[in-house]
């Protein structure tokens, strides 16, 4: 065999395995193809899942993830698809698509969940006033929560927002407002945002009374005297914090 036959035979080959070592895509929701496709559902009800490939692929397996028996066939060609119906639920499953004939295999995501609803209330008989250092609790009583959800706290002072996963839900969350740091107009007003792939939204509690500690002031009407003036006039100007209810 001549070296130009040897080498062009060479080439072949490498090519076909770079061509064979191209693992399949999957066109996701978007109808974008992706390597880890998401598929999402924003409304109730069921949600059925179309599964089409780049490129021919078989013998396949595919795991809905929900604990329904898998598919499988011998070989799916594009434009052929496979379909999965999920039931109405609010969760998330890993779909995994398995391609025998190559190994290759595509993890995904299937979530069905709506736009959560922020909710914030005090727990029974907590107080909504309190002098710095003060610690309020805020119960987390927010709807329509999936595990994709994530909780952001902004407490109305110069604090860090905190942020939750969805177990936060119906958790206590405790927050001290300490003196002079943001709690100067009195009135604050605490916001919970929630978020997932379907949307976001923000409730407030409002108001929050926090009251800092007023700053005694006094301003003397001299502060150089001749004789025969002996008399100074000390006038009381006291920087206020915040104004306790029922004082002007």
């Amino acid at each position: 065999m001549s070296k130009k036959l040897l080498l062009f035979c060479v080439s072949i080959f490498l090519f076909s395995l770079a061509t064979n070592a191209q693992c399949f895509q999957v066109t996701d929701g978007n109808g974008v193809l992706s390597n880890n496709p998401y598929f999402i559902s924003c409304t109730p009800g069921g949600f059925t899942v179309f599964i089409q490939t780049d490129q021919a692929i078989g013998p396949y397996t595919i795991d809905w993830g929900d604990g329904t028996a898998n598919s499988s066939g011998a070989n799916l060609i594009p434009p052929a698809i496979e379909q999965h119906i999920y039931a109405a639920t609010t969760d998330t499953f890993n779909l995994v698509i398995t391609n025998s004939g190559d190994g290759c295999v595509v993890n995904g995501v299937v979530v069905l969940e709506r736009n959560p609803l922020a909710s914030i209330q005090l727990p029974t008989g907590d107080d909504n006033f309190g002098c710095t250092p003060v610690q309020f609790r805020f119960i987390n009583s927010s709807t329509q929560i999936s595990e994709t959800t994530t909780f952001t706290w902004d407490f109305g002072d110069v604090s860090p927002t905190e942020t939750y996963d969805y177990t936060n839900q119906n958790a206590i969350v405790t927050h001290t407002y300490l003196p002079g740091l943001g709690v100067q107009s009195c009135d604050l007003e605490v916001k919970l945002t929630a978020t997932n792939y379907c949307g976001s939204s923000t409730a407030s509690f409002f108001p929050l009374k926090v009251w800092d500690l007023d700053e005694a002031v006094i301003t003397p009407s001299a502060t150089l005297l001749c004789f025969p003036e002996t008399t100074v006039n000390y006038t009381n100007n006291p920087l206020r914090n915040g104004t306790l209810e029922g004082t002007s």
